[in-house]
């Protein structure tokens, strides 16, 4: 069984001990946002610029088990006013896709994720996101029967929200056109006609081959 909490600053520590320019500035941005209703914070980047890196670095800044004073010192983050109060003060869960790889697989089931199942992976946690933090502003529903079928997803604004009610259709492997042509052929805007001046029509689709999404938002005519 592998060890996925507090698991310490050695992956920090091979990285500093590389070829390292300071992204320490990144605590300084996640340190702003702890306890705060901006709590959850998504750290992306395109592919091979340093996500791996950005994640270790942040677990051995926050992580209970170890002491990085030292790690740190000599970075930006060490001259910030909060760099001590939290300073390896939390407990921290690491994960790591690729460890889970070579961990769960016996003789019967063979679990292989190259590149290309990553970035999948990448995309949909961030799709992920995205969508929980839309509950900020929105009521949101999944599946919404409307119209002459279910809208996949149909955000309607909370009370006093200034903001558009959204209707999403989503694709796979069409375009996004043909996602706003469904949204209308089957009137899913009826359901959430009380808003039909400040509606927004989303058709979304991902191209698997090129691994890209494709957007089209229009105002409801």
């Amino acid at each position: 069984m592998g060890i996925y909490i507090n698991t310490g600053n050695i992956g920090f520590q091979r990285v500093r001990n590389s070829e390292y320019i300071d992204k320490s500035g990144l605590i300084s941005v996640v340190n702003s946002t702890l306890f705060t209703e901006r709590g959850f914070t998504c750290v992306t980047r395109c592919r091979r610029f340093g996500k791996s890196m950005a994640a270790k670095m942040l677990c051995a800044y926050y992580d209970q088990s170890c002491d990085s004073r030292q790690l740190f010192a000599d970075l930006q983050i060490a001259s910030d006013p909060q760099f001590e109060k939290h300073l390896n003060k939390y407990p921290v869960i690491y994960l790591d896709t690729s460890d889970f790889v070579t961990r769960f697989k016996d003789d019967s089931i063979m679990l292989h994720i190259n590149e290309e199942m990553k970035a999948d992976i990448h995309e949909a946690c961030v799709l992920s996101l995205a969508y929980y933090y839309a509950k900020n502003d929105y009521i949101v529903h999944r599946e919404l029967s409307t119209g002459k079928g279910f809208a996949d997803i149909v955000l309607i604004p909370r009370k006093h929200v200034d903001s558009p009610a959204i209707v999403v259709e989503l694709k796979y492997n069409q375009d996004a056109d043909a996602a706003i042509d469904q949204i209308k052929r089957k009137q899913y805007p009826a359901k959430v006609e009380q808003y039909a001046d400040r509606l927004l029509l989303v058709g979304i689709n991902y191209n698997r081959q090129t691994k890209t999404h494709a957007c089209r938002i229009e105002k409801n005519a």
